[in-house]
C-alpha cells in the first residue's frame, strides 16, 4: 500500500472490507476533532475474557459516550498531581534498586527494569496496590499483563470492589482510579475537581471536596473491573516500551544525555526531589519525550469505523457507515514532509523556537 503524497490517501481490503487511509492533516482534523462524532468506534480484537472487554476502548455509541464521560475526570491535571507523591515513591524505590545495580557494577535489563517501575506506578494509582516489584519480580501482580493472569485480575478487583463496597463513605475512601470508577457506578462523580497539592511525599491519597454529581453516568461493576484493567494494559507496556527506548536514544548521543541531566539536576531541592510543578516546566524533558514518542510511536496506526455515512472533505469519497479508516501515525511521523530528517532522533524539533514549525495535526 502506498500513500498518496499529493490525496495524502490510500486505500486497501482487509479480507473483503474496504479501507481507507487517511494522512493528510486537514482530514484528519476533521475525522479526528471537528465531525469526531461520526467516528467514535474502534475496531478491536475483544480479550479472552468477555467481562473484560466491557472497556471504554471497545465500546461503541452511547456506551462509549457514558463510559468516555466516566473515565475522563481520572485524568484531570488536579487528580495527576494528587497521585504524583504515590508516583515519586515508586521512583525511590526504583532508583534504589538501580542503585544496587550500579554499586555491584551488575548489567541490567532495560525493558525488564522499566517494566517493573511501570508496573509499579499503575498498580499504586489504578487501585492503590504496592507490588514491591523489584524485590519480588514474580508478584502475581505483574502476571495481569499475560493471559493466564486475567482470572487473578479478575478476582483481585473482585475482592477489593467488595472490599471498598463495605468501607463507610469517609475520609477512609481512596482517591485513585479504581475508586473513581466506583462512585461513577453509584453516580457520584464529580463534575468539577479542586487541584489539591500534596507534596508531603507520603504517597497518602485524599479524597477531594464534595461536588456537585453528574446525572446518569452508572457503571456496573463488571464496567468498573474492565476499565481499570484497560488502563493498565495501555499504560504499562506503552510506557516501558517509551523509557526504554529513550535511554537507548540518549545513550547513543551522550551531549543529549547531559542536557537533559543538566535540567533535572538544576530542577531538584535540597533533598534531590522535584515537585509537580517544577516537572510541569522542564522544557528539554519535555522535547526528549515528544521526540521519542514521534520516532517510535507506540501504536504505528489508529483505527476508527465511521457511525454514519460521511463525506469526506471535498475529496469526493464517502466514507459508508461502519467502513474502517486507518490513520498511519508512523508514516505520518516519519514523512520528510512533515519531518526533515524523520528518522533522526532530534529533540530539538520541538524546542519552543520550533515546536511552531511543526504541521498541524501530524504528530499524535
Amino acid at each position: 500500500m502506498t500513500i498518496s503524497t499529493t490525496t495524502g490517501l490510500a486505500r486497501y481490503y482487509a479480507g473483503h472490507r474496504p479501507v481507507l487511509t487517511v494522512a493528510e492533516p486537514e482530514l484528519l482534523k476533521n475525522i479526528m476533532i471537528r465531525d469526531f462524532n461520526s467516528f467514535t468506534d474502534r475496531n478491536f480484537e475483544l480479550l479472552i475474557d468477555p467481562v473484560l472487554n466491557r472497556n471504554v476502548a471497545q465500546a461503541s455509541g452511547d456506551d462509549w459516550k457514558r463510559l468516555r464521560q466516566i473515565i475522563s475526570p481520572a485524568f484531570s491535571s488536579g487528580r495527576m498531581k494528587r497521585m504524583y507523591p504515590s508516583i515519586r515513591e515508586c521512583l525511590r524505590d526504583f532508583t534504589a534498586h538501580l542503585d544496587a545495580y550500579a554499586r555491584d557494577g551488575r548489567p541490567m535489563n532495560a525493558k525488564e527494569m522499566f517494566g517493573n517501575f511501570t508496573m509499579d506506578v499503575v498498580a499504586t494509582c489504578a487501585f492503590a496496590t504496592k507490588t514491591n516489584i523489584h524485590n519480588d519480580p514474580n508478584n502475581p501482580v505483574t502476571t495481569t499483563v499475560k493471559p493466564e493472569g486475567l482470572q487473578y485480575f479478575n478476582d483481585l478487583m473482585s475482592n477489593i470492589i467488595t472490599t471498598r463496597k463495605e468501607m463507610p463513605d469517609s475520609s477512609a475512601k481512596y482517591s485513585d482510579f479504581l475508586q473513581l470508577l466506583m462512585d461513577a457506578r453509584n453516580d457520584r462523580v464529580a463534575a468539577h475537581e479542586s487541584a489539591i497539592t500534596d507534596e508531603s511525599g507520603t504517597g497518602s491519597l485524599k479524597p477531594s471536596a464534595p461536588t456537585p454529581a453528574v446525572p446518569h453516568k452508572q457503571m456496573s461493576d463488571d464496567e468498573v473491573r474492565a476499565n481499570t484493567f484497560v488502563i493498565l494494559m495501555s499504560a504499562y507496556e506503552t510506557t516501558a516500551t517509551t523509557l526504554t527506548i529513550a535511554m537507548y536514544e540518549l545513550a547513543l548521543q551522550p551531549r543529549l544525555q547531559e542536557r537533559l541531566y543538566a535540567e533535572l539536576k538544576a530542577a531538584m531541592d535540597a533533598d534531590g526531589e522535584i515537585d509537580y510543578d517544577t516537572l510541569q516546566a522542564l522544557t528539554y524533558l519535555d522535547q526528549v519525550v515528544s521526540e521519542t514518542l514521534r520516532l517510535h510511536p507506540p501504536g504505528i496506526r489508529a483505527t476508527r469505523l465511521a457511525t454514519q455515512d460521511y463525506k469526506l472533505g471535498d475529496t469526493g469519497i464517502v466514507i459508508r457507515k461502519g467502513q474502517q479508516v486507518d490513520i498511519p501515525t508512523y508514516a505520518i511521523h516519519h514523512s520528510p514532509e512533515n519531518y526533515p530528517d524523520p528518522y533522526r532522533y532530534d529533540p530539538d524539533r520541538f524546542s519552543p523556537a520550533n515546536r511552531g514549525k511543526i504541521k498541524p495535526y501530524t504528530y499524535a
